[in-house]
C-alpha cells in the first residue's frame, strides 16, 4: 500500500495560546522560517497531478467548504477523505490549501485555529505511523514556518519559492525547470 506524502498549507489567526500546541506539535521535527519572498507556487505543482498522481483538494470538493459547516467539521471531513484515499491507494501526494478553502477571517480565531490543530495532529499521527510524510507550511504571527513530520532531513534557509521544490525533492522527483526556488534539503 502506498501511503500519500502530503503537503498542507494553511495560515491561523493571531491566537498566541493555539500557536504554542503548534509548536508542542511538531515538537523535534525539522523547521525553517521562510522569507516572505515570491509565492508558493501551487498551480503549477497542479499541472503536474496526473503524472505524480496528486489529489489536490479543491473546487471538486467544494462540499467540503460550504458556509453552512464550521471549520472543525470541514476539516474532519478533509481529513476523513485523505485518510480514506490513504487506505485505497489512491493518491501518492495530497495537497490541502487550508487557508484558500478555509479562510480564517471567516472564523472566530480559537475556533478555527483549534480545528486546523485537530486536523493536523490526526494526518500526521496517521501518515507518519504508516510510512508516510507530513510537510507543513504554516503563517503564524506574521512568519511563514516549514515543518517536516516523518522525515528527520536538515533544512537550509530559504523563501516561499522554495516550498514546492521541497516537497518534490521530498517525494523523490526532479523539479520542473519552469519552477522557481529550490529544494530545502541540505
Amino acid at each position: 500500500m502506498t501511503i500519500p506524502n502530503a503537503l498542507v498549507l494553511a495560515r491561523l489567526k493571531e491566537d498566541a495560546g493555539s500557536e504554542a500546541r503548534f509548536w508542542a506539535l511538531f515538537g523535534g521535527c525539522p523547521h525553517v522560517i521562510l522569507e516572505d519572498k515570491g509565492s508558493i507556487e501551487t498551480d503549477l505543482l497542479k499541472e503536474y497531478a496526473l503524472k505524480i498522481r496528486l489529489r489536490v483538494f479543491e473546487a471538486a470538493d467544494r462540499s467540503f467548504f460550504r458556509k453552512r459547516h464550521s471549520a472543525a467539521r470541514s476539516l474532519k471531513i478533509m481529513r476523513d477523505a485523505i485518510v480514506d484515499i490513504s487506505l485505497l491507494n489512491q493518491a501518492d501526494f495530497v495537497l490541502a490549501p487550508l487557508g484558500e478553502r478555509l479562510p480564517p477571517d471567516r472564523f472566530p480565531a480559537e475556533g478555527y485555529n483549534e480545528a486546523v490543530y485537530a486536523f493536523l495532529s490526526d494526518l500526521i499521527d496517521f501518515l507518519t505511523g504508516c510510512g508516510g510524510l507530513v510537510m507543513c507550511c504554516l503563517k503564524m504571527s506574521g512568519e511563514y514556518h516549514l515543518f517536516l513530520a516523518g522525515n528527520s532531513a536538515n533544512l537550509a534557509d530559504g523563501t516561499l519559492y522554495d516550498v514546492i521544490p521541497t516537497f518534490l525533492d521530498l517525494a523523490g522527483l526532479s523539479k520542473p525547470d519552469d519552477m522557481k526556488g529550490t529544494s530545502l534539503i541540505i
